[in-house]
């Protein structure tokens, strides 16, 4: 019977595994149109992103190296790509409007 229960387990969580990886890499997709509609991202903290970022890259090198499990492997690269995304379009609006408000500071008077 502890078999059988063994079993009805780990066919639980191989059919789980995937929804649960689809799912959570799907939740990256709020946080990527927010943060392309919106021109204020002061709010989003750009050293947590790369620390996930790191760590998603050095997970999927455990998962290759070591696992050698393609599901995990494919998860891990779109969630990698997807934070990866998500720093990039920081970076580029903190740069493109960092140069827009400097540029519409007026010069201050020579004395």
């Amino acid at each position: 019977m502890e078999n059988l229960e063994e079993c009805d387990l780990e066919s639980f969580f191989l059919y789980l595994y995937p929804l649960v990886a689809v799912s959570s890499t799907l939740a990256y997709m709020p946080q990527i149109i927010r943060l392309l509609r919106s021109e204020d991202i002061a709010s989003v903290s750009l050293l947590s992103w790369c620390v996930w970022l790191i760590g998603s890259i050095v997970t999927l090198g455990y998962g290759v190296v070591h696992l050698k499990d393609l599901t995990f492997c494919i998860v891990t690269t779109l969630g990698t790509i997807l934070m990866c995304g998500i720093v990039c379009i920081v970076l580029y609006k903190r740069y493109k409007y960092k140069r827009q408000y400097v540029s519409q500071i007026p010069p201050l008077p020579l004395l």
